[in-house]
Parts: structure tokens; C-alpha cells; sequence
């Protein structure tokens, strides 16, 4: 399985995953994962926090059709939406948001969503980015 993780990072143009994403030391304290393509909709790796609180940011590069962009916490177990962020602007800046709380040794994802000005979904960005801290 994490032959086929390592495989997929490749072919889908992925620049970086943080430690916990391919099964690295618990005492990793932060996960990222970025694409270098256009797209309007990501999914991201899973991982696992080994803090209650995680400081997350997203990224969205302008030049694609996407204004703005949000990230959401997914708990990976059941699909569950735990959080969304605001929609800051497209703007190639990493954009950090609100602590939020997380339960210890549970499997999380990000989600990423390009918007046009009026917050719909679905407008590509040629380069997309998660992160969080903990």
C-alpha cells in the first residue's frame, strides 16, 4: 500500500506530503500536501494528529479561473465534515485560519474547493495547497 501511495504522489504531480501521510515517527507535528495542476476540487491524503489542536492553511494560485478558494477537515471514518474554512482570495499567498480542535489519533483529510467572486464551486486554480500544524 505505500508503494501505491508513494506511486500515485508521483504521477499526480504532488510537491510535498508531510511525514504522517506515508507512515512516519508519531512525532511528526504537521501535514502538507501540495498539487502543481489545475484542477477545482482536491482531496487530500490522510493523516493523524498527535496534538489536540491544529492550525490549518490553504493555498490557491491566481492565473486559473478560481478568485478564491476554501479547505475543509474531514474526518477520514464515515466521510464526516468537521470544518470549513472562510474563502480568502486566490492570490498565490498561504492563508492561515482559526485553530481548530481535532481528537488525538483520529484519521483526518483536507478537502479543496476553487470559487469564483460569488463563492461557487467549481472554477480550477493552477496550483492548490493544504497544510496543518499541531
Amino acid at each position: 500500500m505505500l508503494s501505491k501511495n508513494v506511486a500515485r504522489a508521483a504521477v499526480a504531480g504532488i510537491a510535498t506530503v508531510g511525514a504522517l501521510a506515508f507512515g512516519a515517527p508519531a512525532h511528526a507535528d504537521s501535514f502538507q500536501q501540495n498539487w502543481n495542476t489545475s484542477a477545482n476540487y482536491r482531496a487530500s491524503y490522510d493523516f493523524v494528529p498527535t496534538a489536540s489542536t491544529l492550525k490549518p492553511e490553504g493555498l490557491s494560485c491566481s492565473g486559473g479561473a478560481a478568485t478564491k478558494f476554501y479547505i475543509s477537515l474531514v474526518k477520514t471514518s464515515g466521510s464526516q465534515l468537521i470544518w470549513s474554512s472562510p474563502s480568502p482570495a486566490a492570490d498565490g499567498a498561504w492563508h492561515v485560519f482559526s485553530n481548530h480542535a481535532v481528537s488525538v489519533g483520529t484519521s483526518y483529510y483536507f478537502r479543496w474547493h476553487g470559487q469564483n467572486s460569488s463563492e461557487s464551486n467549481g472554477y480550477n486554480s493552477p496550483c492548490q495547497g493544504v497544510f496543518g500544524a499541531w
